[in-house]
């Protein structure tokens, strides 16, 4: 599957943040997270416990994250492109969710429901009013699921835009999207593969969104109401899943160069570096400095700004440090 830009979309190709977006990739990662608690999205073991609790609040909230934490299809009323323009709020996302037909809202269900791979309940179907009802419990996941934690998610996922913005100047958008997800490429000039299942092409005359989550695993397509999107974990999505503590690491290197060797699991300047550690930028220099020295980091500039990133040797050190107790 490919998406054809004209020169009008392609101008209006950016990266965004999704507040929805986020949320249902943190619904799916707590699906995930039932039967292989390894694969958890979220604040730790409080970020599954208060799933769990939202979880079992009310049938629908259990029956909805079921149904999309199991099918190859999302229903299209999550899968909202944004706008073209301005910053995405989760209550204009939810608003629009609100006011889908009832009967579309259960034909695009429905539709997920057959793409299932597990056995779904489908009475909640039948719920009055029920996109009202699936907003709601979405605004409500969100104040208990991600509310808690979003100052952490939206460093991550400023962090990712901030450096993939960066890439399209010095190596425009095939170097931007290199390495997004696997099976998607830039194709130039004008083309994003999606998807090497079909050859089918999508001619996209409104804009292109790209929205990072920081879900571990998974990526999904946008079409509509206007434009497309793709949305993909970040690089930096492991840390939220947990604070990388690291403390063999720290004993190596030093409790300072081990912390920010383990944030740069997404690219940063040392401003970045600074804002997110509490280090002074003056010794936040000086331990990328000391970490390039040794082979464990290398910088590239990419237009103003000079940005750090792990090398082979350092991410063969860092390995699965996350995993300490």
């Amino acid at each position: 599957m490919r998406f054809v830009l004209t020169p009008g979309a392609l101008a209006r190709t950016r990266f965004v943040i999704s507040p929805l977006a986020e949320l249902i990739g943190a619904l799916t990662g707590g699906a995930a997270a039932l039967e292989a608690p390894r694969q958890a999205v979220g604040s730790g073991a409080a970020g599954t416990v208060a799933f769990r609790r939202w979880r079992a609040e009310d049938p629908l909230h259990a029956s909805f994250v079921d149904l999309i934490g199991h099918t190859k299809w999302f229903p299209d009323l999550i899968g909202l492109a944004p706008p073209a323009t301005g910053e995405v709020r989760l209550e204009a996302e939810l608003a629009q969710l609100a006011a889908w037909d009832p009967d579309a809202t259960v034909r695009t269900l429905e539709d997920s429901v057959a793409q299932a791979w597990t056995p779904q309940e489908t009475a909640w179907l039948r719920t009055p009013a029920l996109p009202v009802r699936l907003a709601a419990a979405l605004r409500s996941a969100w104040a208990r699921l991600i509310v808690p934690d979003w100052a952490r998610r939206q460093r991550i996922l400023r962090r990712e835009i901030a450096f993939r913005t960066a890439l399209i100047g010095s190596s425009g958008w095939a170097g931007a999207v290199d390495g997004i997800a696997r099976d998607v490429l830039w194709e130039d000039p004008d083309a994003l593969l999606v998807s090497r299942r079909t050859g089918t092409s999508l001619l996209v005359h409104e804009h292109l969104s790209f929205i990072p989550t920081t879900q571990v695993r998974g990526r999904w397509t946008c079409d509509g109401p206007a434009g497309v999107a793709l949305v993909y974990g970040a690089r930096g999505s492991r840390a939220a899943v947990a604070p990388r503590r690291g403390q063999a690491l720290g004993r190596l290197l030093g409790t300072g160069r081990a912390a920010v060797l383990l944030a740069l699991d997404l690219p940063g300047t040392p401003s970045q570096l600074h804002a997110e550690l509490g280090y002074a930028l003056g010794t936040v220099g000086g331990h990328l400095a000391v970490l390039e020295d040794a082979g464990l980091v290398h910088r590239a500039r990419t237009g103003r700004e000079v940005h750090y990133r792990r090398t082979e040797l350092g991410e063969s050190l860092v390995g699965e440090q996350g995993e300490e107790p």
